[in-house]
């Protein structure tokens, strides 16, 4: 199963993932798409919260 959420701001998508790593954990992969400085500050929130790399998928959009 998949569930997608669609979030505005850095700080809105940070608190959702961080909301989903403390539920899902490792058990879980994290897909995040955005601008580079999302990805990078969203993927050290990740692994701050105990998310390994292999579980956080990104793909990024250059150019914004």
């Amino acid at each position: 199963m998949m569930t997608l959420y669609k979030t505005r701001s850095v700080e809105e998508t940070q608190s959702k993932l961080a909301e989903l790593a403390v539920k899902y954990g490792n058990s879980a992969y994290y897909f995040t798409s955005g601008s580079p400085v999302v990805i990078d500050s969203t993927r050290i929130m990740l692994k701050e919260k105990g998310i390994r790399n292999k579980h956080i998928i990104d793909d990024t959009l250059k150019g914004y």
